[in-house]
């Protein structure tokens, strides 16, 4: 972050769109988990990892 500064939030996804995408999510998470309440309402630790 200190080598590529951002004004805003939406300009730092916007230059790393792969930080928002299902993909990125499904290495870390089921679909099970991601469609949980729990999910809906806080923070969740991941459940997989896939290399």
């Amino acid at each position: 972050m200190a080598e590529t500064p951002h004004e805003t939030f939406e300009e730092f996804l916007a230059k790393n769109p792969d930080l928002s995408s299902r993909e990125l999510m499904g290495t870390w998470y089921s679909d099970a988990r991601l469609a949980s309440k729990g999910a809906r309402e806080g923070f969740l630790l991941p459940d997989r990892y896939r290399d």
